[in-house]
């Protein structure tokens, strides 16, 4: 339902997340909305963190430029001292509250703390569309989110060249990627799997559809048998696919992450032609890291043919996991029919290997 921002400002109190500062609407935000609060004398509430996240968002192209535009409105409202920055929704005041929001995770989420905190007054959810604020209904939109899942199966590098600082930093990066989708209420949403070697075979550490990580299992000293790692992470990616459809439970289009310090035994040809195949077949996206700029075995030569490897330097793997989270929760938060571009260069220290 199309509302007036007139209305919404002068009767109510105002929030607006980060994800409405990133659809690229500047003059709604710096011309309407900034006219409205100094009309009526009111201030708009923002998270503490907003200006960090969009900061972040500043470093990938495809959102580059709606970043620096929601930026742009942080930093000219702050000037003007139109902004209030608090920790969370239970630290606004009560009454009637209006809660801008392109993301459904976040709405989702904030509507359990209202519920939680028992905040007393009305609650409306809204967008910006075509130029103006439009209410959303977000118990639908919990229903219809929840339907499509995301599968990203993780390769993980844990032989004996990752011991030490290296392989501690790893760990730490993917036990905080863990908790990030449980804290952002996304388990539900984004499935992953992590294989690792294991003695001269590799084992699932983690398998999709378990929420809890068992840390013992992640350790550095196995003998990097790239392809037996490869073969079972694709195979794991087919049988969760396979539960997924007998239960009429769409998916995305699953991603497989190599995650490879350059170490390998053996021949790499059965699973290249494995990625292959279901990436030909519409069935896979593919995501080859180097875990550092040290040379690569000769072996690896054919998987590096396939597509080059982003190197990721200085052990910046909790960048890399920071990256791979925020493309997976914008993945869920599209139409499970609509395309999705994705740029893995532009973080700064990548480079292609």
């Amino acid at each position: 339902m199309e509302m007036s921002l007139e209305n919404i400002i002068a009767n109510g109190t105002l929030m607006i997340d980060v994800s409405s500062l990133m659809v690229g609407q500047k003059d709604f935000f710096v011309l309407d909305l900034y006219g409205a609060l100094k009309k009526h004398q009111k201030k708009v509430y923002i998270k503490k963190d907003a200006s960090e996240q969009l900061k972040k968002y500043c470093a990938f192209s495809e959102s580059e430029q709606a970043a620096r535009e929601g930026l742009f409105v942080i930093e000219h409202y702050q000037k003007e001292g139109l902004v209030v920055e608090i920790e969370s929704i239970a630290d606004l005041p009560t009454g009637n509250l209006y809660i801008f929001s392109e993301d459904k995770t976040y709405a989702e989420k904030e509507l359990k703390v209202i519920k939680k905190i028992e905040f007393s007054g009305k609650i409306k959810f809204m967008k910006i569309e075509k130029g103006f604020p439009v209410e959303i209904e977000v118990e639908k939109m919990s229903e219809e989110g929840k339907k499509a899942k995301l599968l990203i199966s993780i390769s993980m590098d844990n032989s004996a060249s990752m011991k030490g600082d290296k392989m501690d930093r790893l760990k730490q990066a993917v036990f905080a990627f863990n908790e990030r989708l449980e804290s952002e209420g996304l388990l539900d949403r984004i499935e992953f799997s992590t294989t690792v070697f294991s003695g001269f075979n590799c084992v699932v550490a983690k398998p999709f559809e378990e929420t809890v990580i068992a840390k013992e299992k992640f350790f550095a000293g196995g003998i990097p048998f790239l392809d037996l790692s490869i073969t079972k992470s694709l195979e794991k990616i087919n049988d969760r696919t396979s539960e997924l459809e007998k239960n009429g439970i769409p998916y995305y289009k699953p991603w497989l992450i190599v995650l490879s310090n350059g170490e390998n035994f053996g021949d790499v040809s059965s699973s290249v032609e494995g990625i292959k195949k279901m990436a030909s077949d519409g069935k896979l996206t593919y995501f080859p890291f180097a875990l550092s700029d040290r040379e690569f075995d000769s072996s690896l030569l054919l998987l590096r043919k396939l597509k080059k490897f982003i190197t990721i330097k200085n052990a910046m793997y909790d960048e890399l996991f920071n990256w791979i989270f925020t493309i997976a929760k914008k993945r869920v938060e599209t139409p499970i029919d609509q395309s999705f571009g994705i740029d893995a260069n532009s973080y700064d220290g990548w480079t292609v290997k």
